[in-house]
């Protein structure tokens, strides 16, 4: 048996496995489970069953792993991943068949797995029609609107609201689920609220953050409220846990206008992206070098 450290470290990498990579497997349609757990090599073994297909996944707590552990895991899983960044790699990972790369890398191999399966020609995704319009007429809509968005606050009325979608929608889902995502709404709801009020009372840096943030909030409780989305909070924290999705880039800046703005396959941008029906299959791993490389990627 491991003592109190090995415990520890493995307790740590079976809830990362659970965050970046059993509940993303289920909010896309696989069942998936984590089937071993081996403390010698200090790794998880994930599978993933949809349709008639099963992957088979890694997850290594550190880079600095064993040879033969690599090997082993080579030959018996389709992926392997790193539950960090990479380490002097090529003194630990050589010999290999399939790459090794960081657990953020994972939801651009979780979309090539799902259009293998689904290789249909891509299309602008049609926006679902609401079941009904409400109309506000009030001297301020926005602070009418907000008295209508801040009962989502409440975690009974987050949970009618996803309940009653699901069955619009003929989708089966258990309470547990309705409650956990439940949670999640009314939390995302009230930060949203909150940093949208701030927003009057402050400077302009801290205006541009805080709309921002508020906006971040909502698209977090928009996919929590759908009954088809992540199954709870803890799953959408973790797209952000490597990143929002985009960065920035530019060369001699001469102003704003020469900044440039490049999206990536990893963070919460591509996860969103397709929450929305678009096809993210094309986004870089990489930031790009310059200007040209983004033009080129595109």
């Amino acid at each position: 048996m491991g003592g109190t450290g090995i415990e520890q470290r493995m307790a740590i990498l079976q809830s990362a496995a659970d965050q970046q990579i059993v509940k993303p497997f289920r909010t896309h349609g696989w069942m998936a489970e984590i089937t071993e757990a081996k403390e010698d090599g200090e790794y998880l073994v994930i599978m993933a069953v949809k349709a008639d297909v099963t992957r088979r996944v890694a997850l290594l707590y550190s880079s600095a792993t064993d040879n033969k552990y690599y090997k082993k895991l080579d030959s018996e899983v389709d992926r392997t991943f790193t539950n960090g960044e990479l380490y002097m790699i090529e003194s630990f990972a050589y010999g290999l068949k399939k790459p090794i790369v960081p657990v953020d890398q994972f939801f651009p191999v979780l979309v090539a797995w799902n259009k293998e399966l689904h290789p249909e020609t891509w299309r602008p995704p049609v926006k679902p029609r609401p079941s009904s319009v409400h109309s506000i007429k009030a001297e301020n809509p926005l602070l009418s609107i907000w008295s209508r968005l801040d009962q989502f606050a409440s975690t009974h009325l987050a949970e009618k609201l996803i309940k009653r979608r699901a069955e619009e929608q003929s989708i089966d889902i258990s309470d547990e689920k309705i409650t956990s995502k439940g949670i999640g709404v009314a939390f995302t709801m009230r930060n949203a609220s909150d940093y949208f009020r701030a927003v009057p009372f402050e400077s302009l840096n801290k205006r541009i953050l805080s709309i921002y943030y508020g906006g971040l909030a909502l698209s977090f409780a928009e996919m929590l409220a759908s009954p088809t989305g992540p199954a709870d909070l803890d799953e959408v924290e973790g797209y952000t846990k490597f990143g929002h999705g985009f960065y920035t880039f530019g060369t001699e800046l001469r102003g704003f206008s020469e900044l440039g703005v490049g999206v990536l396959a990893s963070g919460f941008l591509p996860r969103w992206a397709d929450f929305l029906g678009h096809d993210v299959s094309g986004y870089p791993k990489e930031k790009a070098k310059s200007r040209r490389c983004v033009k080129a990627s595109t």
